[in-house]
Formats: structure tokens, C-alpha cells, sequence
């Protein structure tokens, strides 16, 4: 086909002129497109509405679009509306619609949201997911608080909460362990536990975080579960960029069952005390929230809910004081001891504490000391105190401050420990009281292992002067108790020169002999300066693990009696122990046990792992403690378990520490990332029926009856520990007055044990032997009247066999003759049998 040239030419003018004089082609009808602002809306209140934006784009430049918009839910479970129906959208421009869903029970759902605009249809799908939610109460106001407010106005500290939305329709089940942060303004707030005036400190701080103490219907008592070491629960504080950032985690401890939650449930609360005033109102979010199975799978219906606003309304008020030395015998003292200061009282002045918003504190209420030496002044003096010591030391002083308002910051811990952070409301100073010159010790404490022998302990002597004072320092030292095999002392210096305002050391060096007895000692050294006489102690503390009572005698059946075991260490920082038992003479249960009052105060305190287990069936109990922070080792002679035992019935048993496998009895000290200390180890025993103190019986001989004359018998004999202490126990065997040959065993009291030996009767003659086994206990006479047994062996010779029986001639040649006739009239009688019969012939 030839195309006319002339007419494309026309066209092509007719198309430019019609664009230069603003004529645009027409787009087809019914174009439009839609979208989702959020095509998936997660972390949805299960019960609470939640709404998706629908953008509807009419892509027509010339002509209007009406678009009808429906919604269809993908569930009956979830119900949804349209705040619109119709839309009438211009040409190019934007419609807009919402859909609103609403789900009663948990899960992931979607609606479909359709548009129509004559035969042309467009949809957007929108996922809606449904979860129980962790929101933040601003004012969490006790352990059982569920209330959710997201928002309070506060004047002091606060405590914000974690509630979880669950409900019997809604519930959350196999729950072993959960986790969740709470993020703040780490300018403006410190996470820290009030003062607590039922504390066991006086005026110590309550903790920071308080679990959840519910026991109604559906709900967990985070606390109680803690508290009985079911669970295991504690915090995690850091902050960078003034964000600061606190974890709270709880987790079951094995063998425990995982719990449900069918109801609003507070995981915990967390106390913050104020820094400042912040000037804005302040947001604490939560993050990070996970709840796990026994399985240690994330249960995916749990997350982060609604956050707290806290607006305040109060500066907290400022602690300052200044010392002052008093001389000796300044009256000051007199209404405090009775008597004159001595060298050792000082003035203490927090007048310059102060309020910016109420003025000055109220005294003496707003006034709360604490000397460091385990005695307070708590809103009963004032401003101005005077406290004498009464002897030379270091002592950490603080002072604490309350406003008007109740605003405050806590100056101790639980323990008595000053508390070390930028809260405005408490100092602290060190105070040393001494005169002429201060002496310290580094290290003042020793664990002393069994058996040690040579210098044992060296310490650093370190001498500065007070009050420019110099001269020669003389110095001696002395053991408690002392006597002939006492530890001895030794100096690197006997005399140690003192630079006016300077200082100078010396090493103290304690030597133990083969003979020391295994003991508690102080060693008291004594530092003379002219007449000055300054002294200071270093401990030596024998390291050990022992059940107390030792011994516990003739509690009878179903009564009950306790024990506990117990340790001396220095810086002990954790241990565990398996006290073994006999489940069939004595019982156990879970709550019968408990851990010592340093352990559960700090387990209770969130600053220890605890861990208790009862075996009844197999007759142990496994506890172990574990210290979060190494400045809380212990030093000293601690309680570390009790257990309450109940009587079935009557016997002797061990109570004994396991001392080998993964379970054996261990100390830890706080030394780099924890060293094992050697210990001395001290089993206990329980007997409720006549116990001497070395009774080890024979119970049963097994022998045999008779033995063949060169062959080996074996021999068993049963032995049975039913004295009061542990035993090395030697068995011997005799037959009649020849020894046969012996064994040695170890028993514990009440456990029994089979010694077997082998006889060999190749050099004997044959006759009967008396067989006797005999137990005697090494190191000690064995007091049981029957440590022996005997029995009877027959040793016999061998027993030819029989030789077959003769028979006389004249029988075999009878028998020969009988057999052969035998024979013939059996072959006559088979021939007339052959022979055929006359009508067999014919």
C-alpha cells in the first residue's frame, strides 16, 4: 500500500497546532488507583480499635471519579467500618478513606478494601495484628497496682510500672522467663529504691525494681516465686548520651512449671528518684519486651504497649556538710556519750543544705545521718551533730536530706553500703580518725586453707603522718589466741621511720607451724610514736564448710530437728553444696530448706542467683548462691543453707557433703573471674537409736557349704557402719587359726558395704575350717560387741568315679545261649509266615 505523504504531513500540523493552542488528548474513564498508609498495623491492644489510611488517586485529567468503597474482614473474628463509602475525587487529585478493626481474640487478621468506579474495581489488603501489650503505668503504687495511667505529675520519686493486658479469653501461656526496658531521661532521673524504714539497715533503701505480687485468679506472684527461688529475677542499668536504659528480666528456675497469664498482670515496677526539675514533661518508653517458653522460644503474642508521661513539679533538695576535728576533752560530747570528746569526735555541720523551692530544710526532720561505723542520727538532732568514735578508723559518713515535699535520695543500700551516684539529695565523706599518725592494713583478711604450713600471710603496713607529726615508728605484734603453736609474726621493718606529712611501709608477714591448731586469729599489731599507740587487727580465718549441729541424737519419729551448714571464708563470692541423706530414715521438702540471712537478703535485693533443689527420692539437696557484684564477697563466718529434717523412723544416717562429681562442695572467692578456696570439710550425722562413737558391725558371712580341695571359694562379708563418726574400717579373714587375708574400706555413719575374698584351698588337707571375718576400725577401738562372724567350710578331697559292674561268665554265657535261641525262634516264626497257604498255591 503507498501511504499519501501529503496527508501524514496534514496530521502532524493538525496535532502541534491543537497542543500549542493548550488542547490535551482525553484520557480514558474509571482510572484511579489506591494505597495503604500502613499496609500492616502491628502491636494492636487485642479489644482496641485500630485504623489504616486508604489513599484513593483519581488518574483521569479531565473527568471526575465517583468510587464506592467496601471492606471485607478476612475473619468473623475481626470487625471493621468505613468513615466513608462514596468518594468524589477531581481529576487528578486524592480521595481519602479509613478503615477501623477491632478483634476480641489474639491474632493476625486482614481486610480487603475494595473501590468501584463503573467496571473498574482496584483493592488494598491491610493486615491487622492483635497482641497483649506491656504499657507503662505512671504511677505504679504497690506490687498489686494493674491500673494503667499513662500519665501523673509528681513532686519526688516515682515508680513506673509493666502491666500486661492479658484476660481469661486472651491469655499467654508456658511463660519461663521475660525481659523488658524502660528507657529514660538519664539527665533527669536515676533508677534507685527509696529509703525503706522497714528495711534491715536503718533508713537503707528499698530495691529499685519490685516484682509483681498478685494471687488473684489468672495472675503470677513474680515476688513469691523469687522469694522461694522458684525464679530468678534482677535488673540491668546503663546510660549513654543522657539516654538511660534499665532491663528487668525474670526467668523459672528447673524443675519449676512455666506460668500462664489469664488477667492484667504487673511484671514489676521500678522506682526513680529525681536529679533535677526537667522543664519539659518526660517520656518513658518500653522496649525490648520478650516472653519465652521452656523451650526458650519467643512467644510472638507478647509486645511493647503504650508509654508513660511524667511531668515534674519539684526540684529535689541539695545535701552539704562540713567536718570538724574536736580536741580531746571538748565538752561537746557530753550530751551525746556523757563524757569529754577524746581524740577521736568530730563536728558535723549540714546547715548549708539547702531548698531551692521551699527554702531551707526542716530541721532536725529534714536531717538524716549515718556515721559509718553502724550508728544513725535519723531526724533527731538536726542540721549540726557531734559524734565521737572513741578510736582510730575509717569511716564513710552520709547525710541525707528531705524536703517539704517528700523529695529525697537514698544515702545506703540494704546492707549499709553508701550509695554512690549524682542524686543530689545525699553526700558522703571519709572520715580518719587518728591521732599522729593513721596506720592501714592491705589486705586485713586471709582465708587460711587446711594444712598450710610457712608464711601464710603478708600484708602491707601503711603509716602516714597527721598533723605533720614524724619520728620512729616501733613495732610489735601479738596473736588471739595465742599459746606455744600460735601463729608468729615478722616485720620486712621492726622500726619504720615517719617523714613529717608523709608516709612510709612495712611488711607483715604470719607464719603458721605444722602444729597450729586450725583456728580463727587476730593478729594485732601495735604501732608506737613516742606515746602515741596506734593498733590495728589482721584476721586469719580458717576457710571451711561444715553442717552444724555435727552431731544430733535421739529425735525420734515424725518430730522434726534442723541444721545448717555453714562456711568461714574471706571474700566469698559464691559457692554450692549437695547435702547427702537417707531418704528412707529422714524426709525433706522444698520449703523445709532456706538459704542463710546474708544470701536471701541479697537474693531478695535482686544482687544474687539463688538456687535450691530437694531430691527426697534420692535423698540430696543441692543449693548454690551466686553474688552479681564482686564488692558484695563476703568476709567472716556465714550461715549459708538450713534445712528442717523430718524423723520417719529410727537408724543412723550421714549428713554429708558431696566432696567429688559437678556437684561436689565449692567456695569461690572474688579474685580476678573467681578462684576455687581449699577448705576444711565437716560432715554431720543423725542417729536416733543407741549410737556409740566407732560401732562398725558385721552383718552377714556368706560361705559355702563345701569347697573341693584346690579350688577357690569365694567368700562375702557385709559390714555396717552404725557409729557416729566416719570410719576406716579393716576386714580380715581367717579359717580357723590360718589368715586368709584382708581388706580396708571407708564407711560414713549409717552406710553399709560387701567386702568380698577369695580362698585358695591348694595347700590345705581336707576337713572342716571355722571361717571368721572380723571388723576393726583403724585409729580407734571399735566398740561394737559384734565385729565378727563365722561359718563352717567342708574342705573335701575328690571322689573317683565308680568302676562299672563286673558280671560273672556263666551270666554272659546264659545270656549268649538265650539270645541265640531268641534269634532262631524269631526266624522260624517269619518263615511260616512266608510259607503260602494252599489256595495261594492253587
Amino acid at each position: 500500500m503507498q501511504v499519501n505523504r501529503s496527508v501524514i504531513s496534514i496530521i502532524v500540523i493538525i496535532i502541534v497546532a491543537t497542543i500549542a493552542a493548550g488542547i490535551r488528548p482525553v484520557s480514558a474513564a474509571n482510572e484511579f488507583s489506591m494505597s495503604a498508609s500502613l499496609s500492616t498495623v502491628d502491636n494492636i491492644q487485642v479489644g482496641m480499635h485500630s485504623t489504616s489510611n486508604i489513599t484513593v488517586t483519581n488518574t483521569n485529567n479531565t473527568l471526575s471519579e465517583a468510587v464506592t468503597v467496601a471492606d471485607t474482614p478476612s475473619s468473623g473474628l475481626l470487625s471493621c467500618s468505613l468513615n466513608a463509602t462514596l468518594l468524589t475525587i477531581g481529576p487528578l487529585s486524592n480521595g481519602f478513606v479509613s478503615v477501623t478493626c477491632l478483634a476480641t481474640v489474639l491474632g493476625t487478621y486482614n481486610v480487603n478494601v475494595t473501590g468501584t468506579a463503573g467496571t473498574t474495581e482496584h483493592f488494598v489488603i491491610v493486615n491487622f495484628i492483635f497482641k497483649d501489650l506491656v504499657n507503662l503505668d505512671a504511677s505504679s503504687i504497690s506490687q498489686t497496682d494493674v491500673i494503667v495511667l499513662p500519665s501523673a505529675s509528681e513532686p519526688k520519686s516515682f515508680r513506673v510500672g509493666a502491666v500486661v493486658n492479658a484476660s481469661s479469653t486472651n491469655s499467654v501461656a508456658n511463660v519461663y522467663g521475660w525481659q523488658f526496658t524502660i528507657n529514660y531521661n538519664a539527665t533527669a532521673f536515676v533508677p534507685q529504691g527509696d529509703p525503706d524504714p522497714a528495711g534491715s539497715y536503718p533508713d537503707g533503701a528499698a530495691n529499685s525494681v519490685l516484682f509483681g505480687a498478685q494471687t488473684t485468679p489468672g495472675t503470677v506472684n513474680w515476688a513469691g516465686l523469687v522469694s522461694l527461688t522458684q525464679a530468678f529475677g534482677s535488673s540491668q542499668t546503663s546510660s549513654a548520651g543522657g539516654i538511660g536504659q534499665i532491663t528487668v528480666f525474670l526467668t523459672m528456675i528447673s524443675p519449676n512449671p512455666a506460668q500462664t497469664i489469664s488477667a492484667k498482670v504487673l511484671l514489676a515496677n521500678v522506682n526513680f528518684e529525681l536529679l533535677n526539675k526537667p522543664t519539659t514533661p518526660q517520656h518513658f518508653t518500653i522496649t525490648n519486651v520478650i516472653m519465652t517458653d521452656s523451650s526458650l522460644n519467643i512467644l510472638p503474642s507478647v509486645s511493647s504497649g503504650v508509654e508513660a508521661t511524667e511531668t515534674i513539679t519539684n526540684t529535689p533538695p541539695t545535701a552539704r556538710f562540713a567536718v570538724q576535728g574536736l580536741p580531746p576533752g571538748d565538752p561537746s560530747c557530753v550530751p551525746v556519750t556523757g563524757s569529754n570528746c577524746t581524740a577521736f569526735a568530730f563536728r558535723f555541720d549540714g546547715s548549708t543544705s539547702s531548698d531551692v523551692e521551699n527554702g531551707t530544710i526542716v530541721s532536725p526532720a529534714g536531717f538524716f545521718w549515718d556515721f559509718g561505723d553502724g550508728t544513725q542520727d535519723l531526724g533527731v538532732t538536726g542540721a549540726v551533730v557531734v559524734h565521737d568514735y572513741l578510736a582510730s578508723g575509717k569511716f564513710n559518713v552520709t547525710l541525707r536530706v528531705v524536703d517539704g515535699k517528700g523529695a529525697t535520695g537514698a544515702a545506703r543500700d540494704s546492707l549499709g553500703s553508701p550509695i554512690v551516684n549524682i542524686q543530689p539529695s545525699h553526700a558522703i565523706l571519709t572520715i580518719i580518725a587518728a591521732t599522729g599518725f593513721t596506720i592501714q592494713a592491705t589486705p586485713t583478711f586471709f582465708s587460711i586453707g587446711p594444712n598450710q604450713v610457712g608464711v601464710v600471710a603478708t600484708s602491707t603496713l601503711t603509716f602516714t603522718s597527721v598533723n605533720l607529726a614524724t619520728g620512729t615508728i616501733s613495732l610489735a605484734a601479738t596473736s588471739k589466741p595465742s599459746g606455744p603453736n600460735a601463729p608468729t609474726s615478722s616485720f620486712s621493718q621492726p622500726s619504720v621511720k615517719l617523714p613529717s606529712g608523709g608516709s612510709n611501709s612495712s611488711t607483715l608477714s604470719i607464719s603458721y607451724a605444722t602444729a597450729t591448731p586450725n583456728l580463727e586469729y587476730n593478729i594485732t599489731v601495735s604501732a608506737t610514736l613516742g606515746s602515741i599507740i596506734n593498733t590495728i587487727n589482721v584476721t586469719l580465718i580458717p576457710t571451711t564448710m561444715k553442717v552444724h549441729q555435727a552431731v544430733v541424737l535421739g529425735v525420734q519419729a515424725n518430730s522434726q530437728f534442723t541444721v545448717s551448714v555453714t562456711s568461714s571464708a574471706v571474700g566469698l563470692f559464691s559457692w554450692q553444696f549437695q547435702l547427702n541423706y537417707n531418704q528412707t530414715l529422714l524426709s525433706a521438702s522444698l520449703s523445709s530448706v532456706s538459704f542463710g540471712p546474708y544470701w536471701l537478703a541479697q537474693s531478695a535485693a535482686q544482687k544474687a542467683f539463688t538456687f535450691r533443689q530437694v531430691n527426697q527420692t534420692g535423698g540430696t539437696i543441692v543449693m548454690t548462691a551466686a553474688l552479681l557484684d564482686k564488692l558484695l564477697a563476703f568476709t567472716g563466718n556465714t550461715t549459708l543453707a538450713t534445712i528442717k529434717f523430718t524423723v520417719k523412723t529410727q537408724g543412723v544416717t550421714a549428713l554429708y557433703l558431696s566432696s567429688e562429681g559437678p556437684l561436689k562442695a565449692t567456695l569461690i572467692n572474688a579474685v580476678g573471674l573467681g578462684q576455687p578456696l581449699p577448705f576444711l570439710q565437716q560432715n554431720g550425722v543423725f542417729c536416733n537409736i543407741s549410737c556409740l562413737d566407732h560401732d562398725v558391725i558385721v552383718s552377714t558371712l556368706a560361705v559355702p557349704s563345701t569347697v573341693t580341695l584346690g579350688k577357690s571359694a569365694t567368700m562375702n562379708v557385709t559390714i555396717a557402719n552404725l557409729g557416729l563418726n566416719p570410719e576406716t574400717v579393716t576386714v580380715t579373714f581367717k579359717a580357723g587359726s590360718i589368715d586368709i587375708g584382708s581388706k580396708q574400706v571407708f564407711l560414713i555413719p549409717g552406710n553399709s558395704t560387701t567386702v568380698t575374698i577369695v580362698w585358695n584351698t591348694a595347700s590345705l588337707a581336707a576337713g572342716s575350717y571355722t571361717i571368721t571375718a572380723q571388723a576393726n576400725t583403724v585409729g580407734s577401738t571399735n566398740q561394737a560387741p559384734n565385729n565378727s562372724s563365722s561359718g563352717t567350710v567342708n574342705v573335701v578331697q575328690t571322689t573317683p568315679s565308680p568302676p562299672p559292674p563286673t558280671i560273672p561268665l556263666i551270666y554272659l554265657v546264659i545270656g549268649g545261649v538265650g539270645a541265640a535261641a531268641a534269634a532262631s525262634a524269631a526266624f522260624l516264626v517269619l518263615r511260616r509266615r512266608r510259607r503260602p497257604t494252599p489256595e495261594q498255591q492253587t
